[in-house]
């Protein structure tokens, strides 16, 4: 039971490194250049979509875990998918800008793994085309960014995982997770595969590497399922971690009266109170940056994982990294997470 429960905890790590919940983009920004017109069927060179499940990051933690127990993993289904959800899968992996209004979503079967978009009388849009939806995916696809740009990592952290006497590495667990972290704030998408990655995760964990992480590239490999499949090689530059921590910037936790304790109301009020050491940012860039775990007894803060400004990990990301230190130079949790204090008006 010990040794379930200790995977199930490394599994939760890579699998909610970095990713945040973020909707789809629907609004048009100044530098728009998605396709807006054309044969669908031409238009849309890939096929085989992810659409988000709408299932929680837990569920499909525990999902992917389960799948690693079994010699043919089936991951969560499509029973939650909507139309929109669809239209959004398109957009996002074939840079379109296709709208509600430019198209009919046929699904095929009760399954809801194929869907029929067919474009309407009006639209820019023409003719129609079939999408697999989360079934045979490829991880490339689904990845747009693949240059991550300059990656954090601890001073006392081994990077690239150094190889045992044999030559071979042949766990990766602690440097797969601060990639994860990097690749998932700039891959956001992650977060409607993150059964697949906890399926990765798994996988890790009990040695069954194949995974390759080297000092300026990796290639990250998923495993076998029925949703998403295949490897992509990302490039990055290592620099020592010196991004300034939580405990550093937040000194003052007792927020007083809030009006509400809604995540964003919670990090105004850290701003606020917070204005001489936190005077070289905006108060959009600490929104952006801060997560909010209100409980009953304890709240507290920290910052997001695979940021470039501000030291983060998530709390399962923060103990498999810290496994991977030695005595004296473990991470220490007031330097990743502040308890806060306040009282909500009545």
């Amino acid at each position: 039971m010990k040794k379930l429960l200790a995977i199930l905890g490394s599994a939760s790590i890579i699998a909610t490194s970095g990713i945040s919940a973020v909707a789809c983009e629907t609004t048009v920004d100044d530098k728009d250049d998605r396709i807006k017109e054309g044969a669908l069927d031409d238009v849309c060179k890939i096929t085989n979509i992810i659409a988000n499940r709408h299932y929680s990051t837990s569920e499909q933690v525990s999902a992917g875990v389960a799948a690693g127990l079994k010699p043919n993993p089936k991951l969560l289904g499509n029973e939650n998918v909507t139309e929109l959800d669809v239209i959004a899968g398109i957009n996002q992996m074939n840079g379109t800008a296709i709208k509600e209004s430019d198209v009919t979503i046929e699904f095929k079967d009760k399954d809801k793994k194929l869907a029929t978009v067919t474009a309407n009388e009006g639209s820019k849009f023409t003719g129609e085309a079939n999408f697999q939806v989360n079934k045979d995916a490829k991880f490339e696809d689904l990845i747009k960014n693949k240059d991550l740009g300059t990656i954090f990592i601890p001073e006392s952290m081994p990077f690239p995982p150094e190889p045992n006497s044999s030559g071979v590495v042949k766990k990766l667990v602690p440097q797969l997770t601060i990639l994860m972290e990097f690749i998932g704030d700039r891959n956001r998408e992650l977060e409607y595969i993150t059964d697949a990655i906890s399926l990765l995760s798994f996988k890790e964990t009990i040695g069954n590497t194949k995974q390759v992480i080297e000092e300026t590239r990796a290639v990250v490999t998923l495993p076998k399922n029925q949703i998403i499949t295949g490897g992509v090689e990302f490039s990055y530059k290592t620099k020592t971690d010196n991004r300034p921590g939580i405990k550093e910037l937040v000194k003052v936790t007792d927020l007083g009266e809030l009006a509400n304790d809604d995540s964003e109301t919670i990090i105004k009020a850290v701003y606020a109170k917070n204005k001489t050491t936190l005077k070289s940012y905006k108060e959009e860039e600490i929104l952006d940056a801060i997560n909010v775990t209100i409980e009953a007894k304890k709240s507290f803060i920290e910052f997001k994982a695979g940021n470039n400004k501000f030291l983060g990990h998530d709390p399962a990301s923060f103990s498999v990294i810290n496994g991977a230190l030695e005595e004296g130079e473990k991470f220490k949790r007031e330097d990743y997470q502040l308890d806060i204090t306040y009282t909500v008006k009545k």
